[in-house]
């Protein structure tokens, strides 16, 4: 299994991990629930944590993919700016979760609040990380290139009238 390969695997981890982390703990919050606040971090953990090998395996399938025909080299540079500004945002959640964990286990009288810090924190990790995969998909698939480039030369048509 190539670079390439491994990255396609895993780059949904963070994303949908950290969405599956934001609903179980936005709904444990409500109501109340430990079980389900531990479960939420534990998730949130392993999405922060797992946005290592989704970067490294990223860095070595560009390589590969930078030299296929119809490929933007400028898209490629897009999403790996992209991904390393949100890099530290996933892994300061992950920590940041576990630091609500611990909290939570010892049943801290912090934990409610290191949890929701955690929340806040995981949407905006995820909002970044939903931005960084859209450009990823670009690199690819010319259809959404496209499409962003119609609207942009549709707005510019508009702007002219």
């Amino acid at each position: 299994m190539n670079a390439t390969l491994i990255h396609l695997a895993l780059n949904h981890l963070p994303i949908l991990g950290t969405l599956t982390g934001i609903i179980i703990l936005a709904f444990a919050l409500w109501k109340t629930n430990s079980s389900l606040i531990n479960t939420a971090l534990i998730i949130l953990i392993i999405s922060g944590i797992s946005a290592i090998p989704v970067s490294k395996s990223g860095e070595e399938a560009e390589h590969v993919v930078e030299e296929y025909p119809g490929v933007s080299h400028d898209q490629i540079h897009e999403h790996e700016e992209l991904a390393e500004s949100a890099m530290p945002v996933s892994l300061v959640m992950g920590v940041l979760a576990a630091v609500a964990l611990y909290f939570q286990v010892k049943s801290h009288p912090r934990a409610r609040i290191a949890s929701i810090s955690v929340l806040v924190l995981a949407i905006c990790n995820f909002a970044l990380m939903a931005n960084v995969a859209h450009e990823g998909g670009k690199i690819r698939r010319p259809d959404l290139r496209q499409e962003h480039q119609q609207i942009d030369q549709e707005g510019d048509q508009n702007d002219e009238h």
